[in-house]
């Protein structure tokens, strides 16, 4: 069962919704790749860090 209410929750299948959410990504991507904004906010969306992010998370390796 996926994306259905059940006694008033929302349950999803996490396999599923994640596919679905880079399906729509794909789909959106070529296109908001054109637009003017989407760089400059591209670059200030998420960066990696391989050793953490201290003082929260240290050690592994954290997308912020």
């Amino acid at each position: 069962m996926h994306n259905c209410i059940l006694n008033d929750a929302l349950d999803i299948d996490v396999r599923i919704f994640c596919e679905d959410l880079v399906a729509a990504v794909e789909a959106w991507l070529p296109q908001a790749k054109s637009l003017p904004h989407f760089a400059r906010n591209l670059s200030e969306f998420a960066t990696r860090y391989p050793n953490g992010l201290r003082p929260y998370i240290v050690g592994v390796p954290v997308v912020a």
